[in-house]
């Protein structure tokens, strides 16, 4: 029994070790190049993400009404469903640092919590398939860029996957 715990605490100690040297290591390193609207640009082209069709992009007013937030005009772009009875949103913003990008992903973390809150009770009695889509709504940093996705677990991995490839140096 003794032996077990030595070699459990071995094996937690050498993993928290390893954790701490590959964060030690800058972690992924992502261009910064492109602006909100390349990046959103190139993500929605992707055929593996949504089509673009059936969204329509937010203006400054659902960003200040929102997200609570006055943001620059071309620094984001905010993609939202077209259709009354879905919950889709997918989100791309630039920051100006890294430390501006983990700021407004918590401020975007916020907004999504919000809309969780308000809008699960209403999709079960309307549109319980959307249901998951906000359960799973997330926001993600990547360098100076964040985005935020309300979308089936499918959708937003498409998204995230396609970000991670045009963010790659």
């Amino acid at each position: 029994m003794i032996q077990i715990r030595k070699a459990t605490a071995a094996v937690l100690a050498f993993l928290l070790l390893a954790a701490f040297m590959l964060s030690a290591c800058g972690g992924a390193s992502y261009r910064t190049d492109l602006s909100a609207y390349q990046l959103a640009d190139a993500v929605m082209q992707d055929p593996s993400t949504p089509s673009e069709d059936g969204f329509k992009t937010a203006d400054t007013r659902f960003v200040s009404l929102y997200l609570g937030l006055t943001l620059e005009e071309g620094s984001y772009r905010i993609y939202l469903t077209n259709s009354s009875v879905q919950y889709d949103e997918i989100g791309f913003f630039k920051c100006a640092d890294e430390k501006a990008a983990k700021d407004l992903a918590a401020s975007i973390g916020v907004y999504l919590s919000a809309k969780k809150e308000s809008d699960i009770p209403t999709a079960k009695g309307y549109a319980p398939g959307e249901v998951p889509k906000l359960e799973n709504a997330s926001c993600k940093v990547y360098g100076v860029y964040v985005i935020y996705t309300v979308l089936s677990v499918s959708d937003a991995r498409a998204v995230e996957q396609a970000a991670e490839q045009a963010l790659r140096q």
